[in-house]
């Protein structure tokens, strides 16, 4: 077993400052937990794809699974109004109306990519990767292959709604006082307004 002197004491200060409940053993704990549970359900997914029991196989496929040249930014505007009609038919969060209407879409470049490699949030823009010219064949399909139709439909409701520009919204208006507390434990996995 692990144990927190083993982690450090700063880690055992950051969560208790963070207010976190759980010390680096019982975390550590979850995390093998929850990593099983999503083991199972990729086995069920590869099953369900007539994979059998080859989930790596089932994976392979699902990249293959893109939108052609100049449709990812369709493709993620389409994911996000599908996030927002779900949540609003069942009554899950509360979404203003020019919450609704003040997000944009804008795609990474190739030197952003380097480092942002799916999507990422930040001025009302959900930055959107997909392949660009000057790439070469690789990474274009690298690109293409990591932004399949299935794993946008993920990273498209983290960045807008209810995700990310939900979060900054809410927090503009509601909870100013938050931005005196930014570390990285407020904006990733952030549950106040759901994330």
């Amino acid at each position: 077993r692990i144990h927190a002197r083993q982690f450090g004491q700063a880690l055992v200060d950051a969560l208790a400052g963070e207010m976190i409940a759980y010390g680096p053993e019982e975390l550590l704990e979850l995390g093998e937990r929850e990593f099983a549970w999503c083991e199972a359900r990729m086995l069920e997914a590869a099953r369900e794809l007539g994979y059998g029991e080859d989930w790596r196989a089932a994976l392979e496929h699902v990249k293959g699974l893109h939108v052609g040249p100049g449709e990812q930014d369709e493709l993620v505007a389409l994911q996000a109004r599908e996030a927002i009609a779900f949540l609003d038919e069942r009554g899950l969060v509360t979404i203003e109306d020019l919450c609704r209407e003040t997000w944009r879409l804008d795609m990474l470049s190739a030197d952003g990519q380097r480092t942002l490699p799916f999507a990422a949030y930040g001025g009302q823009k959900m930055l959107v990767a997909y392949p660009t010219a000057g790439m070469d064949h690789e990474r274009k399909e690298m690109s293409l292959r990591g932004n399949n139709v299935h794993f946008s439909r993920i990273v498209t409701p983290h960045e807008l709604i209810p995700g990310h520009h939900l979060q900054g919204y809410m927090a503009q208006r509601y909870a100013t006082w938050l931005s005196a507390f930014r570390t990285p434990f407020l904006t990733e996995g952030w549950g106040r307004h759901w994330e």
